[in-house]
Order: C-alpha cells, then sequence, then structure tokens
C-alpha cells in the first residue's frame, strides 16, 4: 500500500472548522483555501501523481471508475506503482527510466503505463520510450513477469497528445469524473475534493469580458489554470468563424526563444508540398497568421503576423542544407508573395520581410478585449482576400 502525502497528524488543520469553506447548492463543501497550495505543492506534478495513485489503493470507487476510463474490468488484482526506476540499456549511457505510474495486473499479465504531465511538456522521446518493444523487455525484468498486454496513456491538463501514438490521450477532466463528491472528512476525501475543484475551475474559467484589459486577464492565474491557459481562451474566442480557418493553440518549439504562447490561423490550401529531395522550393510553403505573446521580457508584447516558411517548418540550418537550386526557388516564390501584398497594399499592416515574417501588427499594451477581437479581425480580413488570390 501507498503512504498519504499527507500524514495522518495533518488531520488536525484540516477540519472543517480551521478551512474557509463555502457549501454549494448540493450542499457540498467547497474550499476556498486548499490544502495542497498550503503545503505549496499545487504546481508539483508528482504531488497529483501520488494523489492519484493512493486514491487509486485506497478509494475503492475511485479505483473503479479509473479502471473503466482505462478500458479495464474493476478487480483487486492491479497495483499501482510511483515512478518505478526501470533499469535500461541506453547508447546515451542512461541507466533508467522512470515512468509516472505502472498499473499492474501481474495475475493477467497485463500492464497500464501512465504518463502524467501537469504544467511541463514531454520530455525527449520520453512517450516513444517508454512504448519501444526494448523498454517492455526491461520491464518483464523489472517485474518479474512476462508481460503480455501493455496499455499507454498520457495524461494533461487539455488533453494534449504524447508524441508516442500508443499513448492515448487522458485529460484531468476525465480524472475528475472518476471522483465522488461526497462529505467523507478523511485525508484522501479532502484532497480528492480539492482536486474536482481546481479541475472544474480549470474547465469553467470565463472568457474575457469586453472592457477587460487583455494582458491583465492573460495575467490572472489561480491554482492550474496558468497563463497558457488564459491565452488559450482568448485565442479560441478571439477569431470569427466566418474566415474558415484551422486553429492551433501551442507554446513556442524555438528553445531558444522561451516561453511563448501562439495561435496559429491557416487554410489548407495554404501549406504547399512537403519538403523532399527533388522538390521545387516554389512549391514548399506554409502561410499561416500567428497571434503571440512575448513573455520574454516585460510579458507585455501582443503581435499578430502574417508567416510565410517551408513545408514542414526549417531552421536555418537544416535549410542551408537543402541544395541551391530549392533555396533559390523557395526565396524567390517567397518574394513574389511579399511584393504582391506590397503592391495591393493591406495598409493596415506593417510589411516587412524577414526570414520567417511577411508583415506584422503589435497592439496597444492597455488594449481592451473587444478592441482586440475588432482589431485582429479587422486584420485578419483585410489580409485573407490577397493570400487567397495569390494562391
Amino acid at each position: 500500500m501507498l503512504t498519504s502525502p499527507v500524514s495522518g497528524d495533518l488531520f488536525n488543520i484540516l477540519s472543517m472548522d480551521s478551512v474557509t469553506c463555502n457549501n454549494n447548492e448540493e450542499g457540498v463543501f467547497i474550499m476556498n483555501e486548499h490544502v495542497i497550495d498550503i503545503l505549496g505543492v499545487g504546481s508539483r506534478e508528482d504531488s497529483y501523481t501520488d494523489l492519484l495513485a493512493h486514491a487509486f489503493e485506497n478509494d475503492l470507487a475511485f479505483r473503479n471508475n479509473i479502471l473503466n476510463l482505462m478500458q479495464e474490468q474493476a478487480s483487486d488484482e492491479w497495483e499501482v506503482k510511483v515512478r518505478p526506476p526501470v533499469a535500461i540499456k541506453s547508447k546515451t549511457g542512461r541507466k533508467k527510466d522512470i515512468p509516472d505510474m505502472l498499473f499492474v495486473n501481474k495475475s493477467k499479465s497485463r500492464v497500464i503505463i501512465l504518463e502524467n504531465k501537469i504544467f511541463s511538456g514531454e520530455g525527449w522521446e520520453q512517450t516513444e520510450r517508454y512504448a519501444s518493444e526494448d523498454f517492455k523487455r526491461a520491464l518483464n525484468e523489472y517485474l518479474k513477469i512476462r508481460i503480455g498486454d501493455v496499455k499507454y496513456f498520457f495524461l494533461t491538463l487539455y488533453g494534449s497528445q504524447a508524441c508516442s501514438p500508443k499513448f492515448k490521450t487522458l485529460s484531468y477532466s476525465d480524472i475528475a469524473k472518476c471522483i465522488s463528491v461526497n462529505h467523507g472528512s478523511s485525508n484522501l476525501k479532502i484532497l480528492l475534493r480539492e482536486l474536482k475543484e481546481r479541475i472544474n475551475e480549470l474547465d469553467s474559467w470565463p472568457v474575457p469580458r469586453d472592457n477587460d484589459p487583455v494582458l491583465n486577464y492573460l495575467k490572472t492565474t489561480k491554482r492550474l489554470v496558468n497563463s497558457f491557459k488564459t491565452f488559450s481562451i482568448v485565442a479560441y474566442d478571439i477569431v470569427k468563424p466566418d474566415f474558415g480557418m484551422n486553429q492551433l493553440v501551442s507554446i513556442t518549439s524555438n528553445r531558444g526563444s522561451g516561453y511563448i504562447p501562439l495561435c496559429l490561423w491557416y487554410k489548407d490550401k495554404w501549406n504547399g508540398s512537403e519538403y523532399q529531395d527533388g522538390l521545387d522550393g516554389n512549391k514548399c510553403y506554409e502561410v499561416h497568421f500567428e497571434f503571440q505573446w512575448d513573455t520574454r521580457t516585460d510579458w507585455e508584447n501582443l503581435t499578430l503576423y502574417l508567416h510565410y516558411h517551408t513545408h514542414p517548418y526549417m531552421r536555418q540550418k537544416e535549410f542551408m542544407e537543402t541544395s541551391l537550386s530549392f533555396q533559390s526557388q523557395y526565396k524567390e516564390a517567397r518574394d513574389k508573395l511579399f511584393y504582391y501584398l506590397k503592391d495591393n497594399g493591406p495598409d493596415k499592416w506593417v510589411l516587412n520581410k524577414t526570414a520567417l515574417r511577411l508583415a506584422y501588427f503589435t497592439f496597444e499594451k492597455d488594449i481592451k478585449y473587444a478592441e482586440l477581437k475588432d482589431k485582429v479581425n479587422d486584420l485578419i480580413c483585410d489580409m485573407v482576400p490577397l493570400i487567397d488570390r495569390y494562391i
């Protein structure tokens, strides 16, 4: 059995008399001050992993619901292992891999690997390593069983996809549905109630009001609601569906740029052919709008860009390794689009050609949400017909 992340002695300070609470319509306590935060572990991934594992071991309803979520029958034959150090043989010199959670049913020779992410992203080739046959053989030795079936799950706040296609996506919203809210006052019940409240708070975080200063809204965070969540809410709400564009909210993949939340808007026909040897450079392109919140300095820069780059995106070093003819053809096609825009004058934009962009617009730091929405849609409306006609 696992040890609870909160010791039994701590229950004295968790009594309802010492924690500020409200009642909701169902009469269930709503904690205004969470023990998780009092202990300073609210942003630690391991704390959530430990809580989930302890609940699996000690709360029958939660255990059965989690097994059902992972498409397994309820059974007391399952055990959970937290951060097991699985010895491996690696060419890089790494001696062990440590998945967040293993669910093991030795009698059925079945294993479930669950990788848990709160605010961090996936480590280098992490899920691909765990999904490999080499890791399965290492698990055989670690567990002293002959594993038949292995399932893989990737748990994140927003249901993000893992790099390995073998990992099925789970979100913390799925976990919240596994938690039965009741009046229990054990340490575990209190912490599970807190977890459910944190997840529900994340899922129900409101969009900004029209008069809200956008940057103030983006910086207003709480518990599981971080700056990526507030940016995502704005990004998914801000552009009218009339333009018929695809949308992708992400964080910059350029490690040298730091933490920059961004949103892409594009049409399928704005993407050319994927790069391969012998491809004409003028056919290899991606065109998209990119809305960025540049957090590298004062967290005060919101900019909308029009980007043009290779399909898929290449860093400068990769691009310079392509053939000279490809480079020349690509640059010529890119320049043609830039000068087409310049001649046809989307005068609301600043036209400025760099290695990545063709145009941009930086918003005022004190801009209100309604103003931002109007301006973004106005800029996109100004540019979309030109791109459609050219491509």
